[in-house]
């Protein structure tokens, strides 16, 4: 089994040469069949057709090869989309490409595909693929010195796009697009490999939808794949936390901890993506991340959630690693806990890993002052200008705190109404006014200090005056400081 030469560039328009040469147009016209049956319309790809000849070479020398094997040999094709599902198989067994087709989650739009057939039409391979991207062709090998650029456009149902460059040395380097227009460039001074990833931000939240190496001064490895035996969920768990801690420990950070209550949430995502047919960080019935972790009402600080889909721990591993998106909750320096949730889903196992924080319940603030104390030196560290405390807002904001807590459904509406009628009768009654045009109100639940430098207002350079009202509570998961925050010239 011939397999084509590399390509020299990446594309994401569907190749039309080596398109057809899969040997096989009755199996292209029954994928083809299929596909619109599911709802899509996909047309066949020179690059994936190259990779199906090579998938049905390792099938051939009976060497095992997973969806992110096949993913990361569609590059050497020049794949510019990211490949979803395959299949090789004997002459008898046609229901093995369909059964392949199955596994790919409902939520995953099929656009193109590879077929190809072995000489003697005993053995076939079909592979799957999803474009959902435009950008003008990208050389895969450079020169050091060059500079990359990545222009086009995202498709219409991301409403933006962020782009991570990898370097050899790991760094990454993150920017967000304004739009769905994709506008990039970065000169790749230092010779080995770089990763460009794209991210689409979606209804269902962020998703891969590229994720191209180039070599820069430096040769491809070769194609390359290891056998793998699968694992129990059980099994996978633990292999997943070890490769996870061995990685951050070769990075020189430190291993972080299983956490039972977070893997409940992470597990139970798991089998909420198995039992629904979706990948996605966004459920349609328990929302995002975020939701569930409020729901759990655990003591967590800064959270980050990876999922993957693969048929060992290993390629899971792997797939997440290669992501700098990814990678970047893998390797973050301030998680110290992490809770990973898998189970079985076809021949695959589904993986949430939840990264989170857990704070110092020493450092958690105690009352208003220490709030106060704490804006003044955040935005003094920013070089922002000092707010004046005042009195009608910090007595309004203290009695939506404690509605709050006297409310049996306590909710950010309940204290944010409370918080308003109180600046109103304060207004009243000390016969002043107030710009009620420049004046929001918002609730947190401390846990630790740090959620003050991610609450975006209280960094807003025309913050004039403010006023806290705080107060610890506690229930089964711990302490924490109810705040509500009044602030004038900080809302938009």
């Amino acid at each position: 089994m011939e397999v084509p030469d590399e390509a020299l560039i990446y594309s994401t328009d569907a190749r039309t040469e080596n398109a057809a040469e899969g040997g096989t147009p009755e199996l292209a016209a029954d994928v083809m069949a299929a596909l619109a049956k599911r709802g899509d319309k996909a047309v066949a790809d020179g690059a994936l057709t190259a990779t199906a000849r090579w998938l049905l070479r390792e099938a051939l020398q009976e060497r095992q090869v997973g969806p992110a094997s096949a993913d990361a040999a569609s590059r050497h094709f020049g794949f510019g989309g990211v490949v979803t599902s395959l299949a090789a198989f004997d002459s008898g067994q046609p229901e093995v490409w369909r059964e392949a087709l199955a596994r790919i989650p409902k939520n995953v739009q099929i656009n193109r595909f590879g077929v190809c057939a072995s000489q003697t039409k005993q053995a076939f391979a079909v592979i799957f693929g999803t474009v959902t991207l435009d950008f003008e062709p990208i050389a895969r090998f450079v020169d050091p010195g060059t500079t990359i650029r990545l222009r086009g456009e995202v498709d219409r149902r991301y409403t933006s796009a962020q782009v991570f460059l990898t370097k050899p040395d790991g760094t990454v380097e993150e920017h967000k697009m304004a739009s769905r227009k994709l506008e990039y460039s970065a000169a790749l001074t230092t010779p080995g490999k770089y990763k460009l990833e794209v991210m689409g931000e979606g209804s269902m939240g962020p998703v891969v939808i590229s994720n191209i190496p180039v070599f820069v001064g430096v040769k491809e490895p070769p194609l390359t794949e290891l056998v793998r035996k699968s694992s129990s969920p059980a099994e996978a768990e633990g292999r997943m936390l070890e490769l996870l801690n061995q990685t951050r420990t070769a990075n020189r950070l430190r291993p972080v901890e299983s956490d039972g209550e977070l893997r409940a949430i992470a597990l139970a995502h798991s089998k909420d993506m198995a039992d629904h047919d979706f990948v996605a960080h966004v459920s349609p019935t328990t929302g995002t991340p975020e939701d569930r972790l409020g729901r759990a009402k655990l003591l967590v600080g800064e959270c980050a959630e990876n999922i993957a889909a693969a048929p060992t721990p290993e390629s899971a591993h792997d797939e997440l690693m290669e992501s700098p998106a990814h990678r970047s909750a893998m390797l973050g320096a301030t998680y110290t806990h992490v809770g990973i949730g898998a189970v079985e889903h076809h021949d695959s196992v589904i993986a949430t890993l939840l990264f989170c924080r857990r704070p110092d319940p020493t450092k958690l603030p105690r009352d208003a002052a220490q709030i106060e104390a704490a804006l003044f030196a955040l935005r003094a560290a920013k070089k922002l200008p000092r707010p004046a405390v005042d009195p009608i807002y910090r007595t309004a904001a203290q009695r939506g705190v404690e509605a709050y807590l006297r409310s049996s459904k306590p909710t950010v509406d309940v204290a944010s109404t409370a918080t308003i009628d109180a600046i109103r009768t304060e207004i009243g009654r000390l016969r002043t006014a107030r710009p009620a045009a420049k004046v929001c109100t918002f609730f947190l639940d401390l846990t630790e200090v740090e959620q003050l430098e991610r609450t975006a207002p209280l960094l807003a350079p025309g913050l004039a005056k403010f006023g806290v009202g705080a107060q610890l509570h506690t229930d089964d998961k711990g302490a924490r400081l109810a705040t509500v925050m009044v602030l004038e010239g900080a809302c938009q």
